[in-house]
C-alpha cells in the first residue's frame, strides 16, 4: 500500500507547487521542464500539454479528466527530464521564507514518467546562504521512483508518491538560512513528474493515551471559486464551455452568463444541458450537478 498526504496549509510552506510555469525556478544543464496536465489531449482548453499520451486512463487515474468537467486541467505537475546528471531545476526561497527551522521535513511528490525505463533517481540538494549544502537521493528517502509492477493495462500504474526528507538529517546546513533547493538527475537519464515542493510540519501523534480525541478546527466561510462546464446536446445552441464563478465570503449564491447561439429554426422540443460545478478553491461542493433547459422562442 502507498499513502500520499500533504500537511494543511497552515503547517507547510509551499516552495514550488509546480502547477503553473514559474518565473523563479531555473532549469540548467541537460534538463528540460514543462508544466503538463491531463492526458490524451482531453483537456486542450487548459493550454497545457498532456502529461500522458500512451497510457490508458486506468494506468494514470490522476490525469483522467472528469467526465462532465473535461475543461478542467487534471493534476498539473512539472515534467522534468535530463540526459545526464547536470540537468537541474533550482528553486530559490524568498528571504522571508528562508528560515525553515519551524518545520520538520522537506516534502514533494514524484513519479516516473510514462516513458521512463530502467533505474530512475533524483538528487535533492539543500543549500544555505553560506553556500553549504546537503544532498540526499530520492532512492534513499523512499520508493517514489520505483516502478510499479505489471506489463499491460490496467498495469503498471503511474502514481505520485510523497518524498519526505527530515530536516534533522540535513547535516552541515543551517535551517534558518536555506537559500535554494536543487533537484538534479541522479541516474544517467530519466524523466519524472514533480509536484508540491514544500517544507512541512507534521503534528506528532499523541502518546500515552488509551482513547485519544482530536478536535477539528471550526469551519470558516471563505471565497469560493468553482468552474462550471456545459456539455453539448444534439444540434446544440450552447457549446461546451467553462468559466470561473466566484462566490464572495459570506454569500450563498453567484450569477454567471451562458451564451446562447440563437437561430430561426423551430425546435421540436426544449434542449437540456448538464451544468457542473468542479475544481473548488477554498470551498466544498455539495450538489455539483444541475440541468439547464433552453426553450425555443420561434413560433410554430
Amino acid at each position: 500500500m502507498h499513502a500520499v498526504a500533504q500537511a494543511p496549509a497552515g503547517k507547510r510552506l509551499d516552495v514550488a507547487p509546480f502547477t503553473s510555469p514559474s518565473t523563479s525556478a531555473r532549469i540548467s544543464g541537460s534538463a528540460a521542464a514543462v508544466v503538463c496536465a491531463g492526458m490524451l489531449d482531453r483537456s486542450p482548453q487548459s493550454g497545457l500539454p498532456s502529461c500522458a499520451s500512451t497510457l490508458t486512463t486506468s494506468q494514470a487515474p490522476s490525469w483522467t479528466p472528469a467526465t462532465y468537467a473535461n475543461n478542467v486541467a487534471s493534476t498539473p505537475v512539472l515534467r522534468f527530464s535530463w540526459s545526464d546528471p547536470t540537468g537541474t531545476v533550482t528553486v530559490p526561497l524568498d528571504t522571508p521564507d528562508q528560515n525553515v527551522s519551524r518545520y520538520d521535513a522537506l516534502t514533494f511528490r514524484a513519479a516516473r514518467d510514462e516513458t521512463s525505463t530502467g533505474d530512475v533517481d533524483l538528487a535533492v540538494e539543500i543549500v544555505d546562504k553560506r553556500g553549504a549544502s546537503h544532498t540526499v537521493k530520492v532512492s534513499e528517502a523512499g520508493d517514489a521512483l520505483t516502478a510499479f509492477p505489471g506489463t499491460a493495462s490496467p498495469l503498471p500504474k503511474i502514481w505520485l508518491r510523497t518524498v519526505r526528507v527530515p530536516l534533522s538529517s540535513l547535516t552541515g546546513v543551517k535551517p534558518q538560512q536555506i537559500s535554494e533547493i536543487r533537484i538534479s538527475g541522479a541516474s544517467r537519464k530519466g524523466t519524472v513528474y514533480l509536484s508540491d515542493l514544500a517544507t512541512s510540519w507534521v503534528w506528532p501523534a499523541p502518546t500515552g493515551c488509551r482513547r485519544c480525541r482530536w478536535k477539528a478546527p471550526p469551519w470558516t466561510r471563505a471565497t469560493g471559486r468553482a468552474r462550471q462546464s456545459i456539455a453539448t446536446g444534439a444540434a446544440p445552441v450552447i457549446t461546451s464551455a467553462a468559466q470561473e464563478v466566484v462566490i464572495a465570503a459570506g454569500a450563498l449564491e453567484a450569477s454567471f452568463r451562458v451564451p446562447v447561439d440563437g437561430d430561426t429554426a423551430v425546435a421540436s422540443a426544449p434542449q437540456s444541458y448538464q451544468v457542473v460545478a468542479s475544481a473548488p478553491v477554498n470551498a466544498t461542493i455539495g450538489d455539483g450537478f444541475a440541468r439547464l433547459v433552453v426553450t425555443d422562442d420561434d413560433a410554430t
